[in-house]
């Protein structure tokens, strides 16, 4: 009876400690035995479900376990004055997450299977987002926030990604094949593979740090704009399938030249790399 006894205490306490973590050390919905599941504060921070509760989504709040959020596909909590979303792990059908507005300052959301949409944006406290694992995702908006760290490791759905005006010096393209539209203004971005990006149709990079750029396996670009970028000795080249004589006419390419800094003339330089022009 004791050692029964002293499992059960165990357990609960291992949960109690480990639950309400909103780092990646939370535990997976999984990693919980149900015959302890924790119950309020124990795995969900409080003001957050207390949001919850005044958007109609979730009742009792002290009551609350992970099993009874299990239903909830879609959370919008836009201006809550939300610092964490911990706990939000075991909302496990969760499809849309929309908390444009707040002040978190991380989330991580890696291994939510289910989630296809996800806006992040207008939120300066904000420097780490993990999206690891998020296979379903197809759209991710995270623009006007201060990201400085962006794991989209295992994002292989995503068909829309703005994070205009971060802190991003490094983002990771080559395991979004399905990508067809990428905003990354003003961020302090110097290199970028599109490389494994064939169905990029829209590409806005202007006010990064990029010395070049190669556009030549993404063809279905309609919209290429990337001026105010410093590029080298005054020339800024985009390798492409096309060149400065034969760039398409309709407006959709940036041309001509800009002034980096106020300071120096920049002049793009379109080189066909496919045909040896």
């Amino acid at each position: 009876m004791f050692k029964k006894f002293f499992m059960t205490f165990a357990a609960a306490a291992v949960v109690a400690a480990l639950a309400c973590g909103c780092s990646g050390d939370d535990p997976a919905p999984a990693d919980v035995p149900a015959e302890s599941e924790p119950v309020g504060e124990e795995w969900i921070d409080m003001t957050f479900a207390a949001k919850l509760q005044e958007a109609g989504l979730i009742e009792d709040i002290d009551s609350l376990t992970p099993s009874m959020v299990k239903g909830i596909t879609k959370i919008s909590l836009n201006e809550a004055a939300l610092t964490s979303v911990c706990g939000i792990r075991y909302f496990e059908n969760l499809d849309t997450l929309d908390l444009l507005r707040n002040k978190l300052t991380d989330i991580d959301v890696s291994g939510m299977k289910k989630l296809k949409y996800i806006n992040l944006g207008y939120m300066r406290s904000l420097t780490s987002v993990n999206l690891n694992g998020c296979q379903a995702l197809e759209d991710f908006e995270c623009e006007y926030s201060s990201v400085n760290e962006l794991d989209v490791t295992g994002c292989g759905s995503i068909e829309t990604l703005a994070v205009s005006d971060n802190e991003l010096e490094t983002l990771d393209l080559s395991g979004m094949p399905r990508l067809k539209v990428l905003y990354c203004i003003h961020n302090y971005l110097t290199t970028l593979d599109l490389s494994n990006c064939p169905e990029l149709e829209q590409f806005v990079g202007f006010g990064c740090e990029f010395r070049m750029l190669d556009i030549s396996n993404n063809r279905n670009l309609t919209l290429f704009f990337c001026s105010l970028n410093p590029g080298l000795n005054g020339r800024f080249i985009v390798k492409a399938w096309f060149d400065n004589e034969a760039m398409p006419s309709d407006g959709s390419f940036t041309s001509g030249s800009w002034l980096y800094h106020d300071a120096e003339v920049v002049a793009i330089d379109y080189v066909d790399v496919i045909n040896g022009k």
